[in-house]
């Protein structure tokens, strides 16, 4: 745990995320909307929950974009590392709490609680979502292949940090949230 839980009081780890989540943003705002119109800003604040961070920022926004073309105004919300859909924690948060309460003793989980400021229900629905109802899902089906080996819904997301051996834990965090962050998104 105090190797994940380090990694995330450092500052340089979250403007990485920043970084990521800007260039994701770039990338949708460049495409376009469907209907060929462009893509304007429509950034809103967010109040993300968790973590060592200062969540309070005035830089805690989501990025995200509106069509300019009268009768179409489609919103865009480009695949993001740091939100998974309406969830009020961020992502990492997620990933790394469910992760790392697989297989944790009951103090370790209460010393989860108390740093991420989430209830036990939350976590427990956490981890039902990872072990029910991801494996279920059409994009669990749609990224299964990146992924060699059987994988049980029981051992999510933890096997899934695994899955990139050989790289320094603040790497395979960061691929494991590109590979989630179209969760975070969706298309107009």
């Amino acid at each position: 745990m105090t190797l994940y839980q380090e990694l995330l009081e450092k500052e340089w780890f979250r403007e990485l995320l920043l970084r990521i989540e800007k260039d994701l943003a770039q990338e949708c705002q460049k495409k376009g909307c469907r209907c060929r119109g462009k893509l304007h800003k429509a950034y809103y604040a967010r109040k993300p929950r968790g973590g060592p961070w200062d969540l309070k920022r005035p830089d805690n926004y989501r990025l995200s974009y509106c069509c300019d073309q009268e009768g179409c105004r489609r919103r865009c919300l480009p695949p993001s590392v740091l939100f998974m859909s309406r969830r009020v924690y961020l992502s990492v948060i997620v990933v790394l709490v469910t992760a790392l309460r697989q297989g944790a003793t009951p103090r370790s989980q209460s010393k989860l609680k108390a740093w991420v400021g989430a209830d036990l229900r939350t976590l427990r629905r956490w981890r039902k979502w990872w072990q029910e109802e991801f494996p279920e899902s059409s994009f669990w089906r749609g990224i299964r292949g990146l992924f060699s080996g059987e994988i049980a819904g029981r051992d999510l997301p933890l096997v899934l940090l695994e899955r990139f051996e050989g790289r320094s834990a603040e790497e395979r965090i960061v691929q494991l949230l590109r590979v989630l962050a179209p969760l975070g998104g969706h298309a107009q």
